[in-house]
């Protein structure tokens, strides 16, 4: 090959480099989802003083006997990488009242969250893959919601109180479904929920067992 080939061959061939370089991306090499709107929703597990035992006339328990109940909410996810993501989610979690009763009437309990968090996901397998296990953790903002109502003078008195909390959990991806379990680490200090205005530490844990389906907007 002559010399005026040779350079012709090489200026090809770092015109064809400089292109690829230049349209080269994470996205376009993996072709992989940059950004996504879940919706999901699932069952809420109290934990802690929230599912403890409610005790009508012992000031001394801080239980509040709420049972299973459930969350519904969204979340915007943004890829870094094929395996890595942040989100930013809203979660409405509701937790089935208790029901009581003594020698006057009854009485009911409510108890809810307004939960607004910021989550890392890490998954261990890229989007191609079917299955999808992956780990979460985040960091909680709780708006913790409480109502007691009585049946016989027909009164009732409600607070919140906002508690900054942690989550962790797993879960599995399939496609555009996926499902997760979530443990939230949510204690604060008030006196809003003793009758005797005694600031207490309260733990308003919580388990949300979830599905949700994935609708790429990128």
């Amino acid at each position: 090959m002559s010399t005026k080939a040779k350079g012709q061959t090489m200026w090809v061939a770092a015109i064809l480099l400089g292109a690829t370089m230049l349209t080269w991306s994470p996205a376009s090499a993996q072709h992989y989802t940059t950004s996504e709107v879940l919706l999901e929703g699932g069952v809420a597990l109290p934990e802690g003083d929230l599912g403890a035992d409610f005790h009508w006339f012992d000031l001394t328990k801080k239980g509040l006997g709420a049972e299973t109940g459930y969350e519904v909410g969204f979340r915007f996810r943004y890829y870094f990488s094929p395996v890595m993501a942040t989100s930013g989610s809203f979660h409405y979690v509701d937790f089935a009242n208790f029901l009581g009763s003594d020698d006057v009437g009854g009485f009911e309990v409510a108890t809810s969250v307004l939960r607004y968090a910021l989550d890392l996901h890490l998954y261990m397998a890229p989007q191609r893959a079917v299955i999808r296990p992956f780990l979460v953790v985040g960091g909680v903002l709780n708006n913790n919601r409480y109502k007691d109502f009585d049946d016989n003078d027909q009164s009732y008195y409600k607070t919140s109180i906002f508690a900054l909390g942690a989550a962790g959990g797993a879960g599995l991806r399939m496609g555009i479904f996926e499902i997760s379990a979530v443990y939230n680490y949510n204690r604060f200090t008030t006196v809003r929920l003793d009758p005797e205005g005694r600031k207490m530490d309260y733990n308003w844990d919580y388990i949300m067992v979830q599905a949700g389906f994935a609708f790429p907007t990128y």
